[in-house]
């Protein structure tokens, strides 16, 4: 796996990066950290849309994904982080099996120590939004989480991260033609 720390780059920075350092698009790993400022979700969904064109994905896989990478990154930075120093770290995982592509994206954001949920409560609090039928209702928190991410992807998962934060992953696989 390869780390890239955006901070203070821009999207030619990672592309040059990348480029230079993967020699196979449908297989690799990369950890990107980024401090929590909200200029870094574009170039984010835009290096997300990059890849997938690299691996021949439609336009509609690619538009999804877009709006999966805005989900998790964007509720990292609003919800989890206490300032914009605050790090934030990005693992995307890509990995061509037999002609099934496995996309897998962890989000690791350190709470706000007011406001610190771990894995075991988001699965409660997704629960509990399940059962109140979220999916017609667009007042209710936590909706776009459950309801957008959880009906694009295979999985959507939380698991607490060693050092205290929390992870938000999403895997999804794609049959190859």
């Amino acid at each position: 796996m390869v780390q890239f720390d955006l901070s203070g780059k821009d999207y030619e920075d990672i592309l040059i990066f990348f480029d230079n350092n993967v020699k196979d698009y449908a297989n690799f790993g990369v950890a990107i950290d980024f401090n929590a400022d909200f200029k870094y979700s574009k170039t984010l969904r835009d290096f997300i849309y990059y890849v997938l064109d690299k691996n021949n994905l439609n336009y509609r896989w690619k538009n999804r994904f877009a709006l999966l990478t805005d989900e998790i990154i964007n509720n990292a930075i609003e919800h989890w982080s206490n300032d914009k120093n605050d790090k934030v770290i990005f693992v995307i995982t890509f990995s061509n099996d037999l002609n099934l592509l496995k996309v897998n994206f962890e989000v690791t954001s350190f709470w706000k120590d007011w406001e610190k949920i771990d894995a075991k409560t988001m699965e409660k609090i997704r629960k509990k939004k399940i059962k109140e039928g979220y999916s017609s209702h667009d007042s209710i928190r936590w909706r776009w989480l459950f309801l957008i991410v959880q009906q694009i992807v295979d999985r959507l998962y939380f698991k607490d991260a060693e050092d205290g934060g929390l992870v938000v992953g999403i895997n999804k696989n794609f049959e190859l033609e």
